[in-house]
């Protein structure tokens, strides 16, 4: 792995790169308050010829931190650059959350810069800050920019955010130690203690994810999966069925019991892994 900083926007963005520099480059987004960290995991099982680039959005991760600027333009923009200054060549998106849609943007806006995308669990129609506002989302985001701020203002130690995220309650109603192993609970402490929570309050005042259409064509080959409705997807069935109808040529599934961390836990990863690896197969041909 290598890291990378490059400049954009008046930002340093931080990046890091896996596999063999000049294989075919995938391009993985985080979701809101993550971080590139998120993927160790996943590029771990990737095929390891493959060039993987991980971005942080800013405001994210080791990348600058610039409130006022988070936002879908200013991070589909951030992406547009990485193609452009740092891979050189059109790239295979995935994104989680947040990064599913910037993908979806970038891939609309940018076909020539994008072989194919995959997106997992994308809010793509909170654009309707509405829609947003009815789900769990808006009740859960305002404890997670508290629980960020308690953390960076009291400098807890990782082992202990490490602890707090082992015992905290769950969609399936037991707690994170019974979903998640310990790689990803320390992907996630690490994604806390350098997030900006500036950029949680703009997603719940509903200037985050503006500017855009979801149902404006994508034209490249798109996948999409999505999280089980019970357990709190962003992608609801209802916001799916509309997706397929602006987006027919559009792979569109559901990953039973999965929340909207399908990469994340021990019970959905290997079923996220295989929807990945076939997208990138029909992306850039059999490996």
């Amino acid at each position: 792995m290598t890291h990378h900083h490059f400049e954009h926007d008046g930002i340093v963005l931080a990046s890091q790169v896996d596999g063999t520099k000049g294989g075919q480059p995938l391009l993985l987004l985080h979701g809101l308050s993550g971080a590139s960290c998120t993927y160790d995991e996943v590029v771990s099982y990737l095929d390891p010829s493959l060039e993987i680039h991980r971005l942080d959005f800013r405001g994210h991760g080791d990348s600058g931190r610039a409130p006022g600027t988070y936002d879908l333009p200013h991070m589909a923009a951030d992406v547009v650059a990485y193609i452009d200054q740092v891979v050189g060549r059109p790239v295979l998106l995935v994104g989680h959350s947040l990064g599913g849609v910037v993908a979806h943007v970038v891939a609309q806006r940018h076909p020539e810069h994008v072989v194919a995308v995959f997106e997992e669990d994308p809010p793509l129609y909170f654009c309707d800050h509405a829609l947003f506002e009815q789900t769990m989302f808006a009740m859960v985001f305002p404890m997670i920019a508290g629980q960020i701020r308690d953390v960076q203002a009291n400098d807890v130690p990782v082992d202990a955010v490490c602890e707090g995220i082992r015992n905290a309650p769950t969609a399936r109603g037991g707690i994170a130690a019974d979903d998640m192993n310990d790689t990803n609970i320390k992907s996630r402490a690490s994604e806390m203690m350098h997030c900006d929570p500036a950029t949680i309050d703009t997603a719940i005042a509903g200037h985050m994810l503006v500017g855009y259409d979801p149902d404006e064509p994508v034209t490249v080959p798109l996948t999409v999966v999505r999280a089980d409705p019970a357990l709190g997807a962003a992608l609801s069935p209802e916001h799916a069925a509309k997706l397929a109808l602006s987006q027919p040529h559009a792979m569109i599934t559901e990953i039973a019991n999965a929340t909207h961390l399908i990469h994340s836990e021990i019970h959905t990863s290997d079923t996220y892994l295989s929807h990945l690896r076939a997208a990138i197969s029909n992306g850039f041909g059999p490996r």
